[in-house]
């Protein structure tokens, strides 16, 4: 099951922070040996002022062993340090908890002049929000960036790290609500913002992509979300140059929507298999692309060891599983007039008589013309045959939106030698 683990590949695209959950989701499940998930947990902690944490790691690793003095050491420091940022911001903090200083108001400058708050008060602030977040403590550190967020209006790169640490604060404390509004701010940066290079440019695309699985899977929000942000044009590069691994969650969530497969999904799957594939990824092509309904049944056994190693699909298992057979049932239903029930048992690795029950629940949920002849083994379906006109309306629904989205990038593309002209003539 290790195989399938992808910790390894986010890790570059991941804060510490976010990354401890997954190796102890990773230790918890023994996916890999004990010692070494320890080992793993005490080399991650070194680098954060977790150090309490750390040294409960290294006793477990090393029970007949002293614990080393510097973790001691290590925490002095730590706690003068902490004492001195909580001084130097104490006056700021208190006036703005007792709400004699409103953050967000024009005059808040003038505020802290009144006040003799000093400009190392207010940099401090963002220093005492890092350190705090470096203990784990990420919901004084969220508060202290929410407020320090409106104290620097002119400064949008130090705006945007602000937004960074509190979007990590927020899925740490999973306070979903919260973190997808700090996700679309971080969204709208990303796409409004011209990098100095194509790269940083694709890094932080990766970096928010990697992101979004913590605040996707661990919020219940619509699942075409997610979808919209990976398949969107300048997203999808992410996938194809740093994180082909990704192909995972379009495809999972895909299954999950339970819809017939946009072709787009289905190209990018079949157009990165050579980069990546699993049995998820596998399984969606199969059924989705290929039509292939005899390799389903061994990769329906093979998603389950894929899902167990997991962080985003294990806590979904059920839910997920049920919507890939339903998936199956829907796309053997499109091709065939009768299904032989013990075909779909076998391709569903279930026994007959709950792959019967199964079908008769999923026929009332779905209200799908659909008659069981149990006496000869079939299901018998009516097939549903689109008229001329409607199929024209299915094909041109979304015309309107593709018109307007290429006006837009056209008039995009002629503004732009307009503004290089007037940049030149200034000059």
């Amino acid at each position: 099951m290790a195989k399938y683990d992808l910790v390894t590949s986010m890790c570059p695209f991941l804060d510490r922070h976010l990354i401890l959950p997954l190796v102890q989701f990773l230790h918890s499940n023994n996916v890999y040996p004990q010692q070494q998930m320890l080992k793993a947990k005490i080399d991650l902690l070194q680098k954060t002022n977790m150090v309490d944490f750390a040294k409960e790691c290294f006793v477990q690793r090393y029970p007949d062993r002293t614990p080393p003095i510097n973790y001691n050491l290590q925490r002095e420091k730590i706690v003068s340090k902490m004492t001195k940022l909580l001084q130097v911001t104490e006056k700021l903090r208190n006036l703005i908890n007792n709400e004699q200083i409103n953050v967000k108001a024009i005059d808040f400058p003038q505020k802290l002049i009144e006040n003799n708050i000093s400009n190392e008060a207010v940099n401090s602030m963002y220093t005492l929000a890092k350190f705090l977040f470096d203990c784990g403590l990420y919901s004084q550190a969220s508060e202290i960036l929410a407020s320090y967020y409106f104290m620097i209006p002119n400064d949008e790169t130090q705006q945007l790290k602000v937004l960074w640490g509190k979007f990590a604060c927020e899925i740490l404390m999973r306070n979903w609500d919260i973190a997808y509004l700090d996700y679309n701010k971080i969204k709208e940066y990303i796409e409004t913002t011209t990098f100095n290079s194509p790269l940083e440019a694709l890094n932080y695309r990766a970096w928010l992509a990697n992101w979004s699985l913590f605040l996707f899977f661990g919020r219940s929000i619509n699942k075409n979300s997610l979808l919209d942000l990976l398949l969107n044009e300048q997203f999808s590069y992410v996938i194809q140059f740093l994180c082909p691994y990704l192909l995972r969650y379009v495809a999972a969530t895909a299954i999950l929507r339970g819809k017939k497969a946009s072709r787009e999904i289905l190209r990018l799957i079949q157009q990165e298999e050579s980069n990546y594939s699993d049995p998820i990824t596998k399984f969606f092509d199969c059924l989705a692309g290929q039509l292939n309904f005899y390799k389903i049944k061994p990769l329906l056994k093979e998603m389950e060891n894929v899902i167990a190693v997991d962080y985003f699909l294990s806590p979904i298992k059920d839910e997920f599983m049920e919507s890939a057979r339903q998936l199956v049932f829907d796309y053997y239903s499109r091709v065939s007039i009768s299904i032989k029930l013990s075909t779909l048992a076998d391709i569903l690795s279930m026994e007959k008589n709950v792959c019967e029950r199964w079908v008769l629940n999923l026929v009332r949920i779905i209200r799908a013309d659909i008659k069981l002849d149990f006496q000869n083994d079939q299901i018998l379906i009516t097939p549903h045959i689109s008229l001329p006109h409607q199929q024209i309306l299915e094909k041109t629904k979304t015309i309107v939106t593709r018109c307007s989205t290429l006006i837009t990038t056209l008039s995009k593309t002629n503004e732009a030698p307009e503004e290089q002209n007037e940049e030149v003539e200034q000059f």
